[in-house]
């Protein structure tokens, strides 16, 4: 009687040590493998991006014949051939503020909004700036670096942002090729910090499948393999480099490659202990526009490399917008979110445009707010900044509702200025009629 109540009180402790342990490798399964000092050289190299001013170039590449590639992907050949062509992009991350200025080619528009196929690409500008809690836009208006129209600059609080949260604002594609997450949707600018890839993924529920060494030209490569349940992710590690991620390959839910890539020729800060590489190159098996088509062979390739690396502070004025002397200029156009009664406005946003004085400038702003000002305003199809393949979203609803408010406004006040003297007082039209450059130049600057 007693051994068998003995026997039963056995069973009983082994099977609550087994839980222990089954418990405690399961936890293992997610955290341990993942050794302390890898940890903290990720987190050191986030850390050390503060600051950093980065410019990088990408070029896009195919096997495949380029109607072939076009078909695949479904997009218009004609409309999106400036895809495959350089771009160049200047990044700078200081103190959870950032500045991004890109140079982009795409296809020219004629004034009926037609892709024009008999002229070269067109170089075109945008950029991006946070500071203080706002986001701002701008639009030089210079296509190939000539001016051609009035500037425009958007000003958006941060609240907007984030109440659009998948929409991306700004995209720091190399970083992110390069093991960092940074700040690029709506709701991510709800935290202004910079991470590694491999510990964000950890953070956002991922949990650790693998973790291995393996050679590569006789020195040894961290593989760590992380499932988020919507994807899974392989990133090679190099220790010998402070952990900087030398590969990625990533795969859907049901196993079907996404992208592999690779980066090599390593480059460090002048004075922290980070390494960058100023080369990737990133084999996509699919893209974006067909996230549920995957290939066996990648049908794109990308190819960053980099071109400057500075790790010295800039200027604090570098990253509001209505610092630079490009949206300053007279005949600029502004659309402000963050002024009182803004959500009272067509677009949400106070629009006006930067007069010859500073001294007109508080009484633009006021016809700006006016009730019923701007009722009968066109909708223009826009264009704005080129994704790959597609048009590029301004970072949320209220980005693009502004600026095609303010190319509405520009347009009748350029139309205005054909018909009526330069001498236009600001109370006859509500605006001031535009730079010269302007007018008739309005579909090709977006």
């Amino acid at each position: 009687m007693s051994s068998g109540r003995e026997g039963k009180r056995q069973m009983v402790v082994l099977h609550v040590v087994l839980s222990a342990l089954l418990a405690r490798d399961e936890d293992a399964v997610r955290h341990r493998d993942l050794p302390e000092h890898t940890r903290s050289a990720l987190d050191r190299n986030a850390a050390n991006l503060n600051p950093v001013a980065i410019t990088w170039t990408v070029v896009r590449s195919s096997t495949l014949p380029h109607e072939e590639l076009f078909s695949k992907i479904r997009m218009d050949p004609v409309m999106h051939r400036g895809v495959i062509a350089p771009e160049s992009t200047r990044y700078v991350w200081q103190d959870e503020m950032y500045y991004q200025h890109s140079w982009r080619k795409s296809v020219a528009m004629a004034p009926d909004r037609t892709p024009r196929t008999d002229v070269p690409l067109v170089q075109q500008e945008s950029e991006r700036a946070f500071k203080d809690g706002v986001v701002y836009s701008g639009n030089p208006g210079r296509e190939s670096g000539i001016q051609i129209g009035s500037a425009l600059l958007g000003i958006i609080p941060v609240a907007k942002v984030i109440s659009d949260p998948a929409r991306p604002v700004v995209r720091v594609d190399y970083l992110r090729h390069a093991g960092f997450k940074m700040p690029e949707t709506g709701a991510e600018h709800a935290n202004m910090k910079a991470y590694s890839q491999v510990l964000y993924s950890i953070a956002d529920g991922g949990r650790i499948t693998s973790v291995e060494s393996e050679p590569e030209n006789g020195y040894p490569i961290e593989i760590v393999e992380i499932d988020s349940g919507a994807e899974r992710a392989r990133f090679g590690l190099d220790p010998s480099l402070n952990f900087a991620v030398r590969r990625q390959t990533r795969w859907s839910a049901l196993g079907a490659v996404i992208l592999t890539s690779e980066a090599t020729e390593f480059e460090k800060l002048p004075s922290r202990e980070l390494w960058l590489p100023k080369r990737i190159e990133v084999r996509w098996h699919t893209w974006h526009t067909i996230p549920d088509s995957h290939f066996e062979e990648p049908i794109l390739t990308e190819t960053f490399e980099l071109t400057a690396l500075d790790d010295a502070r800039q200027p604090v004025e570098m990253f509001d917008l209505r610092n630079s002397d490009d949206y300053s200029r007279p005949g600029t156009w502004v659309g402000d979110a963050t002024m009182p009664r803004a959500d009272q406005q067509p677009g949400g946003a106070v629009s006006y445009q930067v007069p010859a004085t500073g001294d007109d400038l508080d009484k633009v702003i006021q016809l700006g707010t006016r009730p019923g000002d701007g009722a009968e305003v066109e909708r223009m199809q826009l264009r704005i900044w080129p994704r790959p393949f597609v048009l590029f979203n301004m970072g949320m609803v209220v980005l693009a509702s502004l600026v095609v408010w303010l190319l509405t406004r520009r347009t009748k006040a350029d139309k205005r200025s054909m018909t009526e003297s330069r001498g236009s007082s600001l109370e006859g039209g509500g605006v001031l009629p535009s730079d010269k450059g302007a007018s008739g130049q309005q579909s090709s600057v977006n």
